[in-house]
């Protein structure tokens, strides 16, 4: 998210709220942003 925010690139959580995360269940936290052609990207912290 440091990177994403020196880039000022725009992500927030599922419900749309701008630089803040979603919470699964199992604790792995998401982002969500969007491609140069408006395709939603998923990232998250999950370490497999």
């Amino acid at each position: 998210m440091e990177h994403l925010d020196k880039l000022n690139v725009r992500y927030g959580n599922w419900k749309g709220d701008a630089k803040q995360t979603t919470a699964r269940p199992d604790g792995v936290k998401q982002i969500y942003l969007q491609d140069p052609d408006g395709f939603w990207v998923e990232v998250n912290d999950d370490k497999f």
